[in-house]
């Protein structure tokens, strides 16, 4: 319930992203019914990529440490983030690799 949703993503970051992450895939399986079978969809999350798109300057001083010292190598570290190099290779299989196009809205 989309309505509801609105009331929980003011001033969720966390929330708000979570919430467009599924309108996304949402809109891409509605997108797959709709299209003829040789249109194919997509719909995915390529990892975190340091773009610079967050505002770390609204950071305060233990936010940016925080930020800059432990959360963005441990996700560096696991796996959960992408060199900026490395961040559109996600978008490039899924949109060229033969045997990714038979998953159109999946």
């Amino acid at each position: 319930d989309f309505p509801k949703r609105k009331m929980r993503m003011m001033g969720n970051l966390g929330g708000s992203y979570a919430d467009s992450k599924l309108a996304q895939v949402l809109f891409t399986l509605a997108l797959a019914r709709r299209l003829p079978p040789n249109v194919v969809t997509h719909s995915l999350h390529p990892a975190i990529v340091p773009t610079g798109l967050l505002p770390h300057e609204s950071f305060g001083g233990l936010e940016r440490y925080l930020h800059a010292y432990i959360m963005t190598p441990v996700a560096r570290w696991v796996g959960f983030m992408q060199s900026e190099e490395d961040g559109p290779k996600t978008q490039i299989h899924v949109s060229t690799h033969p045997s990714v196009q038979a998953a159109s809205g999946r």
